[in-house]
């Protein structure tokens, strides 16, 4: 995968999209712009919808330090379900990275207005506060592509809504992402031990996948 952002870090947004979403991607390293052929391909690349043959859904809820919570929400449908035959599948994502309620402070404890000691006599601010987060909203869709016999390719594109709010302050945004995924052979696995029986075989394709993420 290409991630398509130009800047400096911290001279960009959106940098949410960067987090891994899905235990399989994940868990792979996100080495998964080839593999992709569930409902993470909406966010590993789109290309992987085109297989998919049953509608799914996946939720993730992952807590992090200083209370900062990243929420991911994917559905995939095979438009086939709708009796419009063999063209593709759409995705939607929902995906937001948030903070609880902080203190805006300024200065050292105790120096400057804003502060005061607690029961315990620690320095604690009660200045006013700030919340943050961030919001993306993704549309995707993975569509077979037979054009010739025996070099099936899929292609899908997703585009993406985005906002990033902190305190008073929001801004807007887009991008898209590009995707192709190609099999170009299939090894046949079979259990060592037990070579005689067939039934353990297994045809494991390999694949060449592209996806180029977050152009905007």
């Amino acid at each position: 995968a290409l991630p398509a952002f130009a800047l400096d870090a911290g001279e960009t947004g959106a940098q949410f999209l960067k987090i891994g979403a899905g235990a399989s991607p994940v868990g792979m390293g996100e080495a998964h712009t080839a593999l992709t052929n569930d409902v993470n391909a909406v966010h590993s690349n789109p290309a992987g919808l085109a297989g998919i043959q049953n509608p799914q859904v996946q939720f993730m809820h992952l807590e992090w330090f200083q209370g900062i919570r990243h929420e991911n929400f994917v559905y995939a449908q095979p438009l086939r379900d709708f009796g419009l035959g063999e063209i593709g599948t759409v995705g939607l994502q929902i995906a937001g990275l948030y903070t609880g309620i902080e203190n805006k402070v300024s200065g050292a404890p105790g120096a400057t207005d804003g502060w005061e000691l607690n029961q315990e006599g620690y320095w604690v601010s009660n200045g006013p506060t700030y919340a943050a987060y961030n919001l993306g909203l993704i549309l995707a869709y993975g569509y077979p592509l037979r054009l010739i016999e025996g070099h099936p390719i899929d292609l899908g594109a997703a585009a993406k809504l985005l906002v990033e709010t902190i305190d008073v302050y929001t801004g807007w945004g887009g991008g898209l992402d590009l995707g192709a995924i190609y099999p170009i052979a299939q090894t046949e696995w079979y259990n060592e031990l037990k070579p005689d029986l067939p039934e353990l075989k297994l045809l494991i394709p390999k694949k060449v996948g592209l996806a180029i993420q977050n152009l905007g």
